[in-house]
């Protein structure tokens, strides 16, 4: 909505000394030797070990051994060993199954034959591997390295001054030395491979810095050239986080004098502290309302001196000619200069009825004390001569 040329003239008497500027605003294998009985004949084969656990790496095989006609079974561990009445050795650990035993003494019975292979043991105390970090993405030419295309332009990383080209013997050579500002661009596109300039918000700036645009938080991509957006704030995004303080983006159309949520449209000062925006075009008939929202206090103009102890700081709201009803949440609240002129330290409050004003007044402040405070969402609507605060 554009302000009337006559309303703004005579409103700007309030906001004395102001300038309108719009800005964008494994295991071993163990064994066992056995006497056998020498009056026993000779057995027959023995039966096939077993494969037996250890409790530390691989499992073993055990032993498998007879007298005479009868088997018997021993079972090798890692920590505890049964040994047979003939020995064969153990199996191995892990991967390898055990070995064949052997008859050891006369009249004993043939050796086992080889254990299964043990089950790879598992360890409980083992950490898990990390994972290894990410290299260069994008478009990328190590110098000396092999290359398909002659003629190619590439980086020679990420966030690089060195843009390099394929050359006629298939390897990358050093094409070209990016300027003191510039760096080379690794994103596929019409400038890969060349050296630009950082958009608004990078400059200066290191890739994955998370910094403010706008009402959102973002970053600079991995050349430091582009910004990405990371999250869209419902509060003002300060110092490249959403803040905890300051109302959310209005939904509804308003009057922004904050510098987040969208294009900056009040007036400020020579110094770029903000001065507010008058409202008359917003504002003329009962019924009529529009949402202001403030700046932070940090962005606000410091008044002339404190205001009973206080070092405060505020915004003025108002339109001529029509009853208003200014609403705020704390730590923000409204005082009039009505009420300044009687008492120099009266207090703020929540929501005020504003007068019909004298042409050359401001009529009321939006005020803080708060260093903290964020920006506020002011309510502000032309009512009749009936209507009161809640």
């Amino acid at each position: 909505m554009q302000l009337r040329t006559k309303r703004l003239a005579s409103l700007s008497l309030a906001f004395a000394g102001t300038a309108l500027a719009v800005v964008a605003c494994g295991g071993s294998s163990s064994s066992s030797k056995d006497t056998s009985d020498t009056s026993a004949s000779t057995g027959g084969a023995g039966d096939t070990g077993g494969g037996g656990v250890t409790d530390a790496g691989g499992t073993s095989g055990t032993s498998g051994t007879s007298i005479g006609n009868t088997n018997t079974t021993a079972a090798t561990s890692a920590s505890n060993t049964m040994a047979g009445d003939a020995g064969g050795s153990g199996g191995t650990s892990s991967t390898a199954g055990g070995t064949g035993g052997s008859a050891a003494a006369t009249g004993g019975g043939a050796g086992g034959t080889s254990g299964a292979a043990g089950e790879t043991a598992t360890s409980d105390s083992g950490g898990t591997a990390g994972s290894g970090g990410t290299g260069p993405t994008g478009v990328i030419g190590v110098l000396g390295e092999p290359c398909d295309s002659p003629g190619q332009l590439a980086c020679a990383g990420n966030h690089q001054k060195l843009t390099v080209v394929c050359g006629g013997d298939g390897e990358w050579q050093v094409n070209e030395t990016c300027g003191a500002t510039e760096f080379c661009d690794s994103s596929e596109g019409p400038t890969t491979g060349l050296c630009i300039e950082p958009a608004e918000g990078c400059a200066g700036r290191e890739p994955g810095e998370l910094v403010c645009g706008g009402a959102s938080v973002v970053t600079c991509d991995v050349d430091g050239l582009r910004t990405i957006v990371v999250e869209e704030c419902t509060t003002p995004c300060v110092e490249g986080a959403c803040a905890d303080t300051g109302a959310p983006c209005p939904d509804e159309e308003f009057v922004n004098c904050s510098r987040q949520c969208g294009d900056f449209e009040c007036l400020e000062s020579e110094e770029g502290c903000v001065q507010g925006q008058p409202l008359d075009a917003y504002l003329e008939d009962v019924g009529d309302s529009v949402i202001v929202r403030t700046a932070s206090y940090g962005d606000l103009c410091e008044r002339a001196g404190e205001r009973c102890g206080e070092e405060v700081r505020a915004m003025p709201v108002g339109a001529f000619n029509v009853r208003l009803r200014c609403t705020v949440e704390a730590p923000w609240g409204i005082i009039t200069e009505a009420r300044l002129a009687e008492d120099a330290c009266a207090e703020r409050l929540p929501c005020e009825i504003v007068e019909v004003a004298d042409v050359s007044s401001t009529v009321a402040y939006v005020e803080t004390s708060d260093p903290t405070a964020g920006a506020a969402n002011v309510l502000v609507e032309v009512v009749d001569e009936e209507a009161t605060c809640p």
